[in-house]
């Protein structure tokens, strides 16, 4: 595809209403609509998982996150905790993921499956958040 038919086809994408949008897309979109216009104080969070060796030389396992965690945490305005997995159209939670949204549910915190950027903004609505 040369240069001038790449960018006809972003530009399409654009215009389109519903265009596909992929997981890390709607990571950073969300990231930047929780931290600016929403007004909450959110980041980014990357389960890895890693092996190696104390000091003392015995092995270790170390995880930075559960498994399963949502890939937005944050702060709503007041405190409340968030959590916000986003999914593409067709993504499905692992029962890891849906395990952890029932857990963190459950101790009060606003634990969301987000498709797009609308839907997220409809969910905190609807959660009684201001969000323009």
């Amino acid at each position: 595809m040369n240069r001038d038919a790449y960018w006809s086809e972003v530009q399409r994408l654009k215009r389109a209403r519903h265009p596909p949008v992929p997981e890390q897309q709607l990571v950073r979109v969300a990231l930047t609509y929780l931290n600016g216009p929403a007004r909450c104080l959110a980041w980014r969070i990357n389960v890895l998982a890693m092996g190696g060796r104390s000091p003392a030389g015995t092995r270790r396992w170390v995880q930075s996150a559960p498994t399963g965690h949502p890939d937005i945490a944050g702060v709503l305005p007041g405190g409340r905790a968030l959590f916000v997995e986003c999914k593409s159209a067709t993504g499905r939670l692992r029962p890891q993921q849906t395990a952890m949204q029932a857990a963190l549910t459950t101790k009060g915190a606003l634990a969301l499956v987000v498709r797009s950027l609308d839907q997220l903004r409809s969910d905190l609505r609807a959660a009684g958040i201001e969000a323009p």
